[in-house]
């Protein structure tokens, strides 16, 4: 389906044209809804935006080489600040009536030594409290990512109790079909046939608690409602409805289409939602760390894996690498890309040893 209102290029003057930082937030995934949608429009109608576009993408690639450093501060730091705090420390006050000092000078004196004490109490308890931060602040970073990596976790293992039920109730022990063409030849159609069957649980389950909608709450048509829905309430639904996760879009099996059986092994069901053209700019997604996603299999088992590269050569791999192997000499010919068939493509399968999952909107035999 083409979008109802795109616009030639005649028709943007240049105060609609898109700023640079508008730009930089489409390439880093940092914009909503309706400004990604705006860009979209925009770039199809304008060949010289879509080429400024290309100019920032090469410009963000040197980023990525920049490696992550989380700062380990030296284990003798507090023991050697509390040494300084102890060198530094006020004599204990006299008991006693002191004598007036007599003179100016002698109280000028007096004055600055009190300033200087208390300039080095200052600096001691600055340096302490930063030991403390550096010390705290990673581990605390840490827990919050593993917590919702955790939860990530557990709502693709929900998920994939629900579709594994689904496929048992059929002869073909298939899991959700997803049709090659009309209202419901798209990804997240799985969640319809989740609820008609009776098998949705809450719908908060279909966000990441990474994503910044996971409190969204959608709402599931029926079968019905999509057939007879006016175009952009469809296409509405057809962005949304599968929330965050990526869902399998099948393979072409002798020439026919059809979607994964629970009696495969290594397939992947469903996964946190990556972007294809992010893939193929070598734009990492910072999800669960850089590069890092969960993945539901067909075994119900949730793995977290680090995405293949596609810049390099001389490797060749069946399934995803896992999370601790480097990505430095990944095939951008013969590796397997979770998110990508053998034609580097977002879509269907080319036969049973290439699967791809797909975001909400995706179709299985169309680039849309």
């Amino acid at each position: 389906m083409q979008p109802s209102s795109d616009l030639p290029s005649s028709d943007l003057s240049s105060s609609d044209l898109p700023s640079d930082e508008d730009l930089i937030g489409y390439l880093l995934n940092g914009l909503d809804d309706a400004e990604r949608l705006r860009l979209d429009r925009a770039l199809a109608a304008a060949p010289s935006l879509r080429q400024r576009l290309d100019d920032l993408r090469e410009l963000l690639v040197p980023m990525e080489s920049v490696k992550e450093e989380v700062f380990e501060p030296d284990h003798t730091l507090v023991a050697r600040t509390m040494e300084l705090i102890q060198v530094y420390d006020r004599p204990p006050r006299e008991q006693g009536t002191k004598p007036i000092v007599a003179g100016l000078s002698a109280v000028v004196e007096a004055a600055h030594r009190t300033v200087r004490v208390a300039w080095v109490d200052s600096l001691a308890l600055v340096a302490a409290g930063v030991t403390l931060l550096c010390v705290l602040l990673p581990s605390v970073w840490y827990s919050r990512e593993e917590s919702r990596r955790f939860a990530c976790s557990n709502n693709l293992r929900e998920i994939g109790e629900s579709l594994q039920r689904f496929a048992d109730t059929n002869g073909r022990h298939q899991f959700p079909k997803i049709e090659t063409q009309g209202p419901m030849s798209f990804a997240g159609v799985y969640v319809v046939r989740l609820q008609e069957a009776g098998l949705l649980g809450s719908t908060q389950l279909l966000w990441c608690p990474t994503n910044a909608r996971s409190s969204f709450q959608v709402s599931v048509p029926s079968t019905a409602q999509l057939m007879q829905a006016p175009v952009d309430l469809h296409d509405s639904w057809r962005r949304f409805i599968g929330g965050s996760y990526a869902y399998n879009l099948g393979v072409m099996e002798n020439g026919v289409y059809r979607t994964p059986c629970s009696t495969e092994v290594d397939v992947p069901i469903l996964g946190d939602m990556v972007c294809e053209e992010d893939i193929k700019a070598n734009l990492k997604p910072v999800i669960h760390g850089t590069n890092i996603t969960n993945i539901l299999y067909s075994d119900g088992k949730v793995r977290a894996i680090k995405l293949p590269s596609l810049a390099a050569s001389n490797r060749s791999s069946k399934l995803p690498i896992s999370k601790t192997d480097t990505d430095s000499d990944a095939s951008w010919n013969a590796v397997d890309h979770p998110y990508l068939n053998r034609s580097l493509i977002n879509a269907a399968g080319l036969d049973t040893n290439d699967w791809c999952l797909g975001p909400s909107y995706r179709s299985p035999l169309s680039s849309r």
